[in-house]
């Protein structure tokens, strides 16, 4: 396994620093992330019902892309990450690009952070230049942020911090939510197309003065979406609530 680096020089990333497991693991049958697909079935099937042009529609998709992706974590990733001149780095971290796996999605929720058998509490610690040694120190908790490279660009970096010569390998578990206007998405979303357009039509039947008006249907269309929530909710839950051994959890 190749290394991750956070030094003072900038951030690299040699390629390699990650092993990334989608579906159920290694040998997991689930869809792969890099399995991407555009919006046309999205709006076809919202056109069958609500004879609205594709820009009208656009709107309401990407909110609902990404409360459903916020709301049932449904796009998660495991990663195992060694680190190496992590202690000479500044905030004696690693950190990596999630792009460079994950491509076309931003992390919202560092969820599992494991070394070996001992699992810790990660805690969301936003930081500005270099940390002191010593700053975050908290038994039995790590410190992670997401970050830019810069501000024309979305926080697809991940920092976790501090490390230690007692951790040679940790166990990282992410949940992804969709970009503010995606072009494409994961092919795991097509498993709950129907779900996620009932979604965008019941929002879309709540906008007064349009021809779709039609609040009683737009409750129908919520309840449906609802269901599609939970049930998405209970697929990730049974894929990754157990503890994370070997990072044998990923995309489901």
């Amino acid at each position: 396994m190749a290394d991750v680096f956070d030094g003072d020089d900038g951030l690299l990333l040699d390629g390699d620093g990650e092993v990334v497991y989608d579906g159920d693991g290694p040998s997991g049958t689930g869809t792969l992330v890099s399995s991407m697909s555009d919006l046309d079935p999205f709006i076809e099937r919202i056109q069958r019902e609500i004879k609205a042009p594709e820009y009208v529609i656009y709107p309401f998709l990407y909110d609902i892309f990404k409360d459903f992706t916020e709301r049932t974590w449904i796009l998660y990733r495991s990663y195992q990450v060694q680190g190496s001149g992590a202690l000479e780095s500044v905030n004696k971290s690693i950190s990596f690009n999630t792009t460079e796996t994950v491509p076309g999605l931003i992390p919202f929720e560092l969820h599992k952070l494991k070394l070996s058998g001992i699992e810790y509490k990660p805690l969301r610690q936003e930081i500005v230049g270099s940390v002191a040694e010593g700053t975050y120190e908290v038994r039995g908790a790590k410190f992670y942020n997401f970050y830019a490279a810069d501000a024309s660009y979305a926080e697809t970096y991940i920092r976790v911090f501090p490390w230690s010569i007692d951790d040679p390998l940790l166990y990282l578990g992410i949940a992804f939510k969709t970009v503010d206007e995606p072009s494409s998405v994961p092919r795991v979303l097509f498993d709950y197309k129907e779900e996620i357009c009932h979604g965008v039509m019941g929002r879309m039947r709540m906008v007064p003065d349009v021809k779709w008006y039609n609040p009683n249907h737009s409750s129908v269309d919520a309840a449906i979406y609802k269901k599609g929530i939970g049930e998405a909710k209970l697929r990730w839950f049974n894929n990754n609530s157990s503890s994370m051994v070997l990072c044998r959890r990923g995309f489901i």
